[in-house]
């Protein structure tokens, strides 16, 4: 692996890992490396500190590489971060779809798992009530009434906060879940 510094013609440095120099050479020269922050493809090659250690300087120079690096991660946290075009085109899609999921569905809070488990039940109730109309049609007569759902009326939506425990049980059980994806920030 190689460690490659870089930095975009707006500014930003970052660094990134490759398979070997040869490999960076191909993604530069094709343009295939774009700046994190802000997308540019325009990228130039920073130099790289050497890392060269002494047997006896190890240690010390362990915590002062520590240190640095802290000092990075915090450097890069307080920077401010502008998202690519596409991030934001993303994010601006993920919003819509949480907008539309609150919206659209009612919030459970921590009783999801029961709920779902009660939707379920409900569903497959509906299910062997078309069975038995589907049988009972040929003699002509109607044992259940219509749900909801075979009138048109559709299911509700529901979503809330579940444990894994709880996501492992309901799956285990065959009902099937989707968590909704956190919004992203500038940390995730």
């Amino acid at each position: 692996m190689t460690t490659v510094n870089l930095a975009c013609s707006e500014g930003h440095t970052f660094e990134v890992w490759f398979r070997s120099k040869a490999e960076f050479s191909r993604q530069h020269a094709a343009k295939l490396i774009a700046c994190p922050w802000c997308g540019e493809r325009h990228i130039e090659r920073r130099p790289n500190l050497p890392n060269v250690l002494r047997s006896n300087d190890k240690a010390s120079r362990s915590r002062r590489s520590d240190a640095a690096r802290d000092a990075a991660r915090e450097a890069a946290r307080d920077a401010e971060w502008v998202p690519s075009p596409s991030m934001q085109s993303f994010a601006h899609a993920l919003h819509a779809f949480h907008r539309y999921v609150e919206r659209t569905c009612d919030d459970v809070g921590d009783r999801f798992a029961s709920e779902a488990r009660k939707m379920h039940e409900e569903h497959e109730e509906r299910r062997e009530q078309g069975k038995h109309q589907q049988e009972q049609a040929e003699g002509k007569t109607e044992m259940f009434p219509r749900s909801k759902c075979a009138e048109g009326q559709g299911e509700r939506g529901i979503y809330g906060q579940a444990t894994t425990e709880e996501l492992r049980a309901l799956d285990e059980e065959g009902i099937s879940v989707s968590p909704l994806p956190p919004l992203p920030s500038r940390y995730n």
